[in-house]
């Protein structure tokens, strides 16, 4: 378009797109500069947006003056507070209702530990009084907040406490679980958040209804299930394996440590140097029997008994506890002693005894009592010891011993054997 006087124009509104429009005074007196002043680059009309209208725009690019495109930062949402008091910029909040009136919803303090006050929809940009509307940031950028209590990188969760949030993961059973936002700023005035998109639980909750596991307490982030077992060294594996049907939690077996009772009825004594038969002892008429096998006290004498370990037994160390009795009301004391012997599958019989493993234990002065010594050292099981095997034990009274002082016999009751597996069955 050539240069023209504004009264020379027929009409303003059928410039060209990308014209400049020039206006100069030209009442200016003769040989003095004239005033000239030079607009924008006229652009389509219907790509103008004025600061109190509204354009929709659709496969529209925004540049900023250097004619970079701008990307959105935040997601805002205008909304009604009904907490019955101020809401501070940052709080954190819930959908409380809508507004039908204002066409708005309406929202109020968020809490972890209310499930009617979850989940966080987002935080207040700015400060909303009772009953006045303002704006929610949904996802994006909020800054000029307090975050001196937090450091730079820090994940903040909605916390047990309505509207504050918490760099610390909430763990209580019922306590619900969101991750609202992180820090990008520590600052007392000047502080800047991150907020995730908010509106949806975005963590495991630490209880699952009609589960039998739970996450443990300390709000371990990888969300492992804690399980204890017992006698694992560092550096071992461990492996548990369910059929993915007709599971039956109750009927699986742990390994670990076990045990097996071998009561007297179950022994003999020893060809040379035997304890007495068994005895069967009535205590009042009509009360408990029992079956002791009586040990002198003038000389060692023997039981013997067997016990095929199952094949989940680790084939290492065995401990036990002597059960056992007086029919006198003494305070004076025992020595026990067990040996064993492994065999296998078409080994020979005729084998001699390991050296004993020895317990001590003292009456309590009431006859007919029941005493259990305290469990023994460690034994090691002589003898080629494999799955299968069947295992000799033999049992005595240690008359040698300098706790053995009791001149009553001693009447074992039975032996405990303590013992450690290493699989959930023998198949």
């Amino acid at each position: 378009m050539a240069n023209k006087k504004i009264s020379e124009l027929t009409a303003l509104a059928t410039p060209a797109l990308g014209d400049l429009i020039e206006v100069e005074d030209i009442s200016a007196a003769a040989g003095s500069k004239s005033k000239k002043s030079t607009f924008q680059q006229v652009i389509d009309s219907t790509d103008i947006v004025t600061e109190t209208g509204t354009q929709t725009l659709t496969n529209k690019t925004i540049n900023d003056a250097a004619g970079s495109s701008i990307s959105a930062n935040v997601i805002h949402s205008l909304v009604r507070n009904v907490s019955g008091g101020t809401l501070t910029a940052g709080t954190p909040v819930y959908n409380d209702g809508f507004n039908v009136g204002q066409g708005i919803i309406q929202v109020d303090k968020a809490d972890a530990d209310d499930v009617t006050k979850m989940p966080v929809i987002g935080l207040i940009e700015s400060d909303i009084l009772n009953n006045a509307s303002g704006d929610l940031i949904e996802a994006g950028f909020l800054g000029s907040l307090d975050t001196s209590s937090f450091s730079a990188q820090d994940e903040l969760y909605i916390s047990t406490t309505a509207g504050v949030l918490t760099a610390t993961r909430p763990t209580g059973a019922t306590e619900l679980v969101q991750l609202v936002c992180e820090v990008l700023r520590s600052h007392a005035s000047m502080g800047e958040v991150d907020i995730f998109d908010t509106g949806r639980s975005n963590d495991i909750p630490n209880f699952l209804d009609d589960s039998f596991t739970r996450i443990a307490a300390t709000g371990d982030t990888t969300k492992l299930l804690d399980f204890s077992v017992v006698g694992v060294t560092t550096g071992t594996t461990r492996t548990w394996t369910v059929p993915d049907t007709n599971i039956d939690f109750g009927s699986r077996a742990e390994q670990g440590l076990q045990t097996i009772w071998v009561p007297t009825t179950a022994m003999r004594p020893t060809v040379t140097n035997g304890c007495a038969a068994i005895a069967t002892v009535e205590t009042t008429a009509g009360n408990l029997d029992y079956h002791p096998l009586d040990f002198d006290a003038s000389a060692d004498e023997h039981a013997q008994f067997t016990v095929m370990f199952p094949k989940s037994f680790n084939d290492g160390t065995v401990t036990y506890q002597g059960v056992w009795t007086v029919d006198a009301a003494v305070s004076t004391g025992i020595a026990l002693g067990l040996q064993a012997r492994a065999l296998v599958d078409s080994g020979s019989i005729d084998q001699n005894w390991q050296s004993p493993i020895i317990v001590t234990d003292d009456a309590q002065g009431t006859a007919e009592d029941v005493f259990v010594t305290a469990v023994s050292t460690a034994m090691t099981i002589i003898g080629v010891h494999a799955d299968g095997d069947l295992t000799f034990f033999r049992v005595f009274r240690d008359v040698s011993d300098g706790n053995d002082d009791m001149t009553q016999d001693m009447r074992l009751l039975g032996i405990r054997f303590f013992y450690t597996t290493d699989a959930v069955n023998d198949a």
